[in-house]
């Protein structure tokens, strides 16, 4: 018995849309999120990202999902901190109620949340020593 994974009728693959759909991997409403605020339109996000604009609309709509080796062109593009990314993976590093007060921490000593993991990052290794 020979298994074949081809194109169906449609001319896509069939597991294609059922995979987009349940979304299993990553929250893609977010990426809408980040854009605005950067303040870009999807057309400025898209080129920032290297890719055409319709591919990007039909991320944000959940309609296609970004291939894995676009993530780090997404990441760098929306500037994402490391609890962000986590939030796009759809990955609980920390609970939501605990990366609030980080992040509302960071805000009032006027630090990104990516500057003060670094920064931590950084201590936390001399110390080590």
């Amino acid at each position: 018995m020979s298994s074949k994974i081809g194109k169906g009728k449609s001319g896509k693959f069939p597991f294609a849309k059922t995979f987009a759909e349940s979304n299993l991997h990553l929250d893609l409403k977010l990426l809408r999120i980040f854009r605005k605020r950067m303040g870009w339109n999807a057309f400025e996000a898209a080129e920032r990202i290297g890719m055409g604009k319709f591919t990007f609309c039909r991320w944000e709509k959940g309609e296609n999902l970004p291939p894995f080796l676009r993530f780090r062109e997404i990441c760098r593009a929306f500037q994402l901190d490391p609890f962000e990314i986590c939030d796009l993976l759809k990955f609980e590093l920390i609970p939501k109620a605990i990366l609030r007060k980080f992040r509302a921490a960071c805000e009032k000593d006027g630090k990104k949340p990516l500057d003060a993991v670094i920064e931590f990052m950084r201590v936390y290794s001399e110390i080590e020593k």
